[in-house]
């Protein structure tokens, strides 16, 4: 177990991406009837170029992003905000949090992981985004040392901001 964790560690400090994702999808372990297919990286981060935009100006106006995946496999997608976020001189940790989540415990755990080892902030729901099924919320420990239940509280919009994956 320690080494199956070692190489995860590994190959997500090799390059940023989705690991476990890209592991699991080679394992062909996607279930085609539930949908799993997962987002390749150069789109994931295509993706949030495109929706994040100038980072800089967003983060005038408020003072942090929120980001919600309602079906978010490995993490894929927030994995590739916390990229983008870092590239542009933003660290994921104090600028970013994010809800994400699936109904596949399995995949919803490799999220978990992946953020949590990446130091990205937020919560990863195992549940139904559509029904609004929340069975069990996994925070980050990222989302507690940097007391991001007390900046939610205060954000000063009085409002959640959130991007949406589509």
């Amino acid at each position: 177990l320690a080494q199956l964790f070692a190489h995860v560690v590994n190959g997500l400090e090799e390059e940023p991406s989705d690991f476990l994702g890209r592991v699991f999808m080679q394992l062909e372990m996607g279930d085609k009837y539930r949908g799993q297919f997962f987002t390749p990286w150069s789109i994931a981060r295509m993706m949030a170029q495109l929706q994040l935009g100038n980072i800089e100006e967003q983060l005038k106006v408020k003072p942090f992003i929120t980001l919600w995946e309602p079906a978010c496999g490995a993490g894929c997608m927030v994995l590739a905000y916390a990229s983008v976020m870092m590239e542009a001189g933003y660290p994921p940790h104090r600028h970013l949090w994010f809800s994400a989540t699936d109904i596949d415990p399995l995949a919803a755990g490799m999220a978990y992981i992946q953020l949590s080892l990446c130091g990205v902030a937020g919560e990863v729901v195992i549940g139904n985004a559509l029904s609004d099924e929340r069975r069990r919320v996994l925070r980050t420990p990222v989302h507690y040392w940097e007391r991001w239940p007390e900046n939610l509280r205060n954000n000063t919009k009085g409002q959640k901001q959130l991007f949406q994956v589509a």
